[in-house]
């Protein structure tokens, strides 16, 4: 990374940000450019309404926003804040913006907002990159997730109690 990071500026996702976030999840799903355009779009909808749906099944309370880094859409995160816990639904940076602090900065967020309450994520075994930043984030594991191929790490807080 090189030069000065522009901090993310989050918010909740709105209805006309659609474009936006099929846009992310194609560009996160680059087998889904094999498809013809109009198969590709659709996917990527039912991508979205799928994940909506298992959010709101296992996390009601959960929070979908778009980060913009110099008004350019350059990721989503979605939170489930409850009481004891933050847990980090999903994180999905463009791939013209990564390597570049926005996801770490991102995470840093949510960490600093979560207070006394721990932070918790799950992630692919095998996907090196994501396990290094969280990792430097202070992230470790907590315990292997009900899905062999998926490790749950956890970011204790360190806010003094009382």
């Amino acid at each position: 990374m090189t030069g000065a990071l522009t901090a993310p500026m989050r918010r909740a996702v709105e209805p006309a940000d659609e474009p936006i976030l099929r846009a992310l999840v194609l560009d996160a799903r680059p087998e889904l450019g094999l498809l013809p355009p109009a198969a590709r779009e659709q996917m990527a909808d039912l991508q979205l309404r799928a994940q909506r749906r298992q959010f709101a099944a296992d996390h009601p309370e959960f929070c979908e926003e778009l980060a913009f880094v110099d008004g350019a859409p350059v990721a989503r995160i979605v939170v489930a804040p409850t009481e004891h816990v933050v847990r980090v639904l999903d994180v999905v940076v463009s791939s013209a913006h990564r390597r570049r602090g926005h996801g770490a900065a991102l995470l840093r967020d949510v960490i600093a907002e979560a207070g006394r309450r721990d932070v918790r994520l799950s992630v692919r075994v095998d996907n090196v990159v994501a396990r290094r930043l969280y990792e430097s984030l202070g992230f470790g594991v907590a315990d292997r997730s009900s899905q062999p191929d998926r490790l749950e790490l956890a970011h204790v807080s360190t806010e003094a109690c009382g």
